[in-house]
């Protein structure tokens, strides 16, 4: 927990970054803040840190996320970088989970966040699939 405490402090330097908590749920452990663009957009985020730092924490937008066509980000879509939705979330596909490291923390997540929400953005302005974005 002290680990946990430590990091969010770090970020709260962060200009992606607004605001942070800790919310234990029964068995899982999450981690809500807010990611705030560039242009002034503010999305509400949480991971699911079951087993931190052991394990490859998911990702979500507190709310359901539409495509440029209006259609839901709920289903696994390698094109747009989303896996299942959960509780009307959508899950972000920010790294492989090989990717992950226990040394890694809380600023990698709030940062692959903020990259996913700039590429999501850029999707919605051009049509773009987000991984356009993401790979180049």
């Amino acid at each position: 927990m002290n680990r946990l405490f430590r990091e969010q402090e770090v970020l709260k330097g962060k200009k992606m970054f607004r605001r942070g908590r800790f919310d234990p749920n029964g068995d899982s452990f999450f981690f809500s803040f807010e990611v705030k663009l560039p242009n002034g957009h503010v999305y509400p985020m949480y991971a699911d840190l079951y087993d931190y730092p052991h394990s490859f924490p998911r990702l979500f937008v507190r709310r359901m996320l539409k495509d440029c066509n209006g259609k839901e980000l709920s289903g696994c879509d390698g094109q747009m970088h989303v896996l299942s939705a959960q509780n009307g979330c959508t899950q972000l596909c920010y790294a492989h989970s090989s990717a992950w490291s226990p040394n890694l923390g809380l600023k990698y997540l709030v940062k692959r966040s903020y990259l996913w929400l700039i590429a999501y953005e850029a999707h919605l302005q051009t049509g773009k699939p987000i991984a356009y974005y993401l790979s180049n």
